[in-house]
């Protein structure tokens, strides 16, 4: 089997991964144990890579985003998260049943967890895009500074409105704890994985990233924050963080 290209957003990291976007297919490409090699790509080249391998806008506006896999198995490249998932548990499906990240008659729910859980991130955008800037290459940063000025607007970074932010997240982040039962570790509990898990990692991995594994923002805010779960997720869902 040749390995399929994932498309992901460079950084000055050593790793270079970071995009919470594309972690999320990352996640599935490892844990299917699919084999794969990564292409970055600069901010500002985004759209022109995607018009050039085929792959598809993500927004009804026309924008092109990253994650963009080109399977040169088949020959299909596809655009979205959500749609590439679906591609590759269609394409690729588990020799186990019990693997699947989508089981049969959960589409709707995981869809609908996903929306909600997207409502319960607004407090996390105005204290991460800004930790974003001190990540990215030359040309990126100067794309994403035009293309995010008012995160980056100074009143916006004023330390009374982002303990205010740090205070939201917290509370919203335990709205999604509730959602879950205390003794499980994955969303739809029986003790594995399915895909909603990977995205609710993928953003805990990006938070994780931007401020550093050591730091207060992470290791003793976000990954103890509702007895733990954020970071007892990562910690899970280790053995898939590999980056090629």
């Amino acid at each position: 089997m040749a390995a399929i290209r994932l498309f992901d957003i460079t950084s000055k990291l050593p790793s270079k991964a970071w995009s919470p976007n594309v972690w999320k297919t990352r996640y599935i490409l490892n844990y299917k144990n699919l084999p794969y090699e990564t292409t970055w790509v600069e901010y500002p080249d985004i759209a022109s890579t995607c018009l050039k391998i085929g792959a598809s806008p993500t927004t009804r506006a026309g924008k092109y985003t990253l994650p963009v896999i080109q399977d040169t198995n088949t020959g299909a490249v596809i655009s979205d998260s959500w749609n590439i998932v679906e591609y590759l548990e269609s394409t690729y499906p588990p020799a186990n049943p019990e693997h699947s990240l989508i089981p049969p008659g959960t589409r709707g729910l995981q869809l609908a967890f996903l929306s909600a859980f997207r409502t319960q991130l607004r407090a996390l955008w105005p204290i991460a895009i800004p930790q974003e800037v001190a990540i990215l290459t030359p040309r990126s940063e100067e794309y994403f500074r035009k293309t995010r000025e008012e995160f980056l607007k100074p009143e916006n970074l004023k330390e009374e409105m982002v303990r205010g932010h740090w205070n939201q997240l917290e509370r919203d982040l335990g709205v999604v704890d509730s959602w879950i039962r205390k003794e499980d570790i994955f969303v739809m509990g029986g003790g594995r994985a399915t895909y909603p898990d990977f995205v609710v990692a993928a953003l805990m991995i990006w938070c994780r990233t931007l401020w550093g594994r050591e730091s207060g923002e992470w290791g003793e805010r976000i990954a103890k924050w509702h007895g733990g779960r954020w970071g007892r997720l990562v910690e899970k869902l280790q053995e898939y963080e590999k980056i090629v």
